[in-house]
């Protein structure tokens, strides 16, 4: 299947998943990053949606697209690695 995915950058970020043979949108996916999506993956089975906000946190979000909810998520610590 040929699935496509896209972003935005902004204060209300929204995930949209389309068909790229029929431009159809399958899925939009309401975020809760704070500022915009940074990066976006699908997993190596395409059912899930891996998304990192643009965010102080960067937090990361799994998504099941399909059913349009989140799996999980998590924030990264903010600053240099710690060692």
């Amino acid at each position: 299947r040929n699935v496509v995915a896209t972003s935005q950058i902004g204060t209300t970020p929204s995930i949209h998943i389309w068909d790229a043979m029929t431009k159809h949108t399958l899925s939009m996916l309401r975020c809760f990053h704070t500022k915009g999506v940074n990066y976006i993956n699908f997993s190596a089975t395409g059912k899930l949606l891996v998304s990192v906000g643009v965010d102080p946190e960067h937090t990361i979000t799994v998504w099941r697209w399909q059913e349009g909810n989140t799996l999980g998520f998590m924030l990264l610590l903010q600053g240099s690695p710690v060692e």
